[in-house]
């Protein structure tokens, strides 16, 4: 196949245009991914069967320095509606003690009863945490589908 002279120089225009572009950012090629400082915690979850010094403990050993406030315990109700001053000044205590940062609490929202009951659980729950110094809430939804129209 023959081309022609105008063709030709447009083909050859395009490439080196190309080529050009391609030279003057050499970062869409072959750039290296940006770096991330991500911190990585631990949860309580795995020593829920022991007291919440010897979780500090154990996660502190373990060789991290954040915890998340996941699974309460009978003894334990972490940033709960219910959770009296007493226990958030001994465990914001505790957890300065431990050299720990807790950077997270679990919400835990009731759809069993009037909506406004919920939402002052809610608020409590997230004063309660900012109490503790904690940067996150986080819920996990709820099982009961016939709640679902209450949660949302």
């Amino acid at each position: 196949m023959e081309r022609t002279r105008r063709e030709f120089i447009s083909e050859s225009t395009t490439l080196l245009a190309g080529a050009a572009l391609l030279a003057d950012t050499p970062s869409l090629l072959a750039a290296p991914a940006p770096a991330v400082s991500w911190p990585v915690g631990c949860f309580n979850r795995p020593w829920t069967k022991w007291t919440f010094d010897e979780t500090l403990k154990a996660i502190k050993a373990a060789g991290y320095a954040t915890t998340g406030l996941l699974t309460r315990t009978k003894t334990d109700p972490f940033i709960a509606a219910d959770a009296t001053p007493e226990y958030l000044d001994g465990l914001k205590r505790a957890l300065a003690a431990s050299g720990l940062t807790a950077n997270m609490g679990a919400l835990r929202s009731r759809h069993d009863l009037p909506l406004e009951e919920t939402v002052k659980s809610l608020q409590k729950e997230i004063d309660n945490a900012a109490f503790l110094g904690l940067k996150y809430v986080m819920t996990f939804g709820i099982d009961d589908s016939a709640q679902f129209d209450h949660y949302f």
